[in-house]
């Protein structure tokens, strides 16, 4: 594998399906390396939360870089700030709001890979 650099601002962002603005920095079927996980960018802003939802086969890190989360898991929660890292089980029921004044930005590494057909965003 050679070295890949890639500049946040220069990937294209999108609103996921649990209303989340993600960036997708590293995915290995959408032209990245081959990895065992995807890594994407995430934002929120001021009072926005994420819908509730479940990534029914992957494992989902958090990590987050600015701003203060709530993080609903399983029905527990967790007030997460700069620095924090959790760590959500698959099949796990979750969201996650933007708790502070300031966006929230965080990273999101999914293993396996992140894709739609994983992700059930009914909110049960």
């Amino acid at each position: 594998m050679s070295l890949i650099v890639i500049n946040t601002l220069n990937v294209h962002a999108f609103t996921s399906g649990d209303l989340t603005e993600i960036r997708e920095l590293l995915h290995p079927q959408k032209g990245g390396p081959s990895l065992p996980y995807s890594l994407a960018y995430g934002t929120l802003k001021e009072g926005k939360s994420s819908a509730p939802h479940r990534l029914l086969r992957n494992k989902e890190v958090y990590y987050i870089l600015s701003g203060t989360a709530r993080l609903r898991a399983d029905g527990t929660v967790h007030d997460l700030k700069m620095g924090d890292c959790f760590c959500i089980p698959e099949n796990a029921l979750q969201s996650i709001e933007n708790a502070g004044k300031e966006e929230l930005q965080f990273l999101c590494i999914v293993s396996p890979p992140w894709r739609a057909e994983d992700e059930d965003i009914s909110g049960r």
